[in-house]
């Protein structure tokens, strides 16, 4: 059970909090329910790390909208071509950079900065491949400080196009049909397969026939010496 300062354990039966019950305090993180963007503030939710409990949500400020140098860029998964993005977010005040809301990590990108001390962000072929799977527009948040210690963003819109070929889709390159990953294509039909009871039945007939013909032949020349 839990109330807004506390949380304890009791049956179910027991009332909201029965005297002598044990209490301890919540450990609050806050959960982000919405991020915030240059054009809207987002939500956090402090939530307790033991029971769950939720508390009343907060907004996050809105985001100062910092000027971009270099606009939105382009990815071709197949060519592997270099993306790089360049804000006026100084490099000292530079905190991450989020794609489609999920932060990268230090190794997926290179941080670098201009002649003005502007912060300039190349991705690097560890963070082009955590793109691999997408395919079309995603979005692109530089975050940091703006002068004044505001948060701030230079927000961006990344086109990815995925041209290699899927992973379950295969050419046959003798016959150009496609075919399932993995899968076989053979043209040849294979050769009835004869059993042996089928061998074993055809020398006995034929055994047969042969004493069939002995015997014939036996009796024929019999009649002829009785004749």
């Amino acid at each position: 059970m839990s109330n807004a300062e506390a949380h304890w354990q009791q049956c179910k039966n027991c009332p909201a909090m029965p005297e002598g019950a044990e209490s301890e305090a919540h450990t609050f993180e806050y959960k982000v329910t919405k991020e915030a963007t240059t054009k809207a503030p987002g939500e956090k939710v402090p939530t307790c790390t033991k029971c769950g409990y939720e508390g009343k949500a907060e907004e996050i400020p809105q985001l100062e909208d910092l000027s971009v140098e270099d606009g939105d860029q382009a990815l071709d998964i197949k060519e592997n071509n270099a993306v790089v993005f360049k804000t006026n977010i100084k490099k000292d005040r530079f905190s991450g950079i989020k794609i489609d809301g999920i932060e990268l990590e230090d190794e997926d990108y290179e941080l670098g900065e201009d002649e003005s001390g502007n912060t300039v962000l190349t991705l690097t072929d560890a963070g082009k491949a955590k793109l691999a799977a997408k395919n079309g527009d995603v979005a692109v948040q530089i975050l940091g400080t703006d002068e004044d210690g505001n948060p701030a963003a230079a927000e961006y819109t990344l086109t990815v196009t995925n041209t290699q070929p899927s992973a379950t889709d295969d050419t046959n390159t003798e016959t150009g049909t496609k075919t399932d990953a993995g899968a076989k294509t053979d043209d040849t039909k294979a050769a009835p397969k004869t059993d042996d009871s089928d061998i074993a039945f055809l020398v006995i007939a034929l055994v047969a026939l042969m004493g069939m013909s002995i015997s014939t032949g036996i009796v024929y020349r019999k009649k002829r010496n009785n004749k």
